[in-house]
């Protein structure tokens, strides 16, 4: 479920489908200073991308999950200590992150075990 909503957040992004929001406060000081990094966004963007790819078509589903953790952790703490308003949005994507790793903890630790 979590693949969808990145696979769609990324295109979202990419083709520029809705116009970002009008952002103040700690909100603009924040993504002013991702932006500026230059490189980060794109990065992230095509993380999401290959791993929401990997959900979909099953193939690396465990390799996937691990690559992601940062992100949804960086999205949970996003939310709860900047945006306060999208809290929900964080857990569920934690929540999830945590649910494709232990429901595929032996694939997961075959994986990281070589």
């Amino acid at each position: 479920m979590c693949s969808w909503g990145f696979y769609s957040y990324f295109l979202r992004v990419l083709f520029n489908l809705t116009p970002p929001p009008e952002l103040e406060g700690p909100v603009k000081v924040f993504n002013e200073g991702i932006e500026a990094s230059v490189y980060l966004v794109p990065l992230l963007k095509m993380t999401e991308l290959i791993c929401a790819i990997a959900f979909i078509s099953g193939r690396f589903v465990s390799l996937a999950s691990i690559v992601l953790v940062p992100v949804t952790v960086n999205v949970f703490l996003y939310h709860a200590f900047v945006a306060q308003d999208g809290l929900a949005v964080g857990v569920f994507l934690l929540a999830d992150a945590i649910f494709f790793i232990v429901f595929q903890l032996k694939e997961s630790s075959d994986f990281i075990n070589g």
